[in-house]
């Protein structure tokens, strides 16, 4: 079940219309989905999932650095060019310009879309949720990060409680899964609907957060912890 709650819209000037917003999400990781795959009973090993997965990320990767698209069941991507060019003879400038993979849903994961069961739940009894992120550096709201800089992270819950050797928040590489958490020192900010850190030493790439946290709204933590992985994909430059 996609579980969500109702709050105000601030898109609208309506006080009546309201707005979805999704929690208590899991997030798989690698290993996580490969365990399933083995669950199916396809008679397959797990180097064997592995090196098919080894095999597709490097044949995407080889695609894509040549400019090209990929067109799967899964997903599609393809590529685009950022940035403001200065009339018809202007050309492609690494410092103004900046040339980026997009990615989709494919047939499979837009069929899931149509499958996908949902249930309300009464806010507040839900745990952490990211609702969205501020680059202070650029301005930039829910798309670069400025290493060396201070982000601002808006949520309900979020305040981060717990032990640091499992709470905490991470920034994920989503080209090789890196995870870099940030030093208990650099939380700058640590309240239940704010907190400002400041950004790692991130190499260029894409990177999504993740903030696991025992904080329960109270004075008393929580026994396990729980975590919200922001949904958008953030950028380093």
């Amino acid at each position: 079940m996609l579980e969500y709650t109702l709050g105000d819209n601030p898109l609208s000037e309506d006080p009546d219309d309201k707005k979805a917003q999704v929690v208590n999400v899991r997030t798989y990781s690698q290993d996580e989905v490969i365990d399933k795959i083995l669950d199916i009973g396809a008679g397959l090993t797990n180097s064997d999932v592995v090196s098919v997965l080894s095999g597709l990320k490097k044949v995407v990767t080889v695609i894509s650095d040549e400019g090209d698209a990929v067109t799967l069941e899964l997903f599609d991507t393809y590529p685009s060019i950022q940035g403001v060019f200065k009339g018809v003879n202007d050309s492609y400038d690494p410092k103004r310009h900046r040339t980026r993979i997009n990615l989709r849903p494919g047939v499979a994961l837009r069929a899931s879309e149509k499958n996908i069961k949902t249930k309300k739940v009464p806010g507040g009894i839900h745990y952490t949720t990211i609702f969205s992120v501020m680059d202070v550096k650029s301005k930039s709201v829910d798309n670069l990060l400025t290493p060396g800089r201070n982000l601002k992270i808006f949520g309900e819950k979020i305040k981060v409680v717990g032990d640091e050797a499992i709470t905490g928040i991470w920034f994920i590489n989503q080209n090789d899964g890196t995870r870099t958490q940030v030093e208990t020192s650099d939380i700058v900010t640590n309240r239940a609907s704010e907190v400002i850190v400041v950004i790692p030493a991130l190499t260029a790439g894409e990177y999504k957060i993740e903030l696991k946290t025992c904080y329960s709204g109270g004075s008393t933590p929580t026994k396990t912890s729980h975590e919200s992985t922001f949904h958008k994909v953030l950028t380093v430059e």
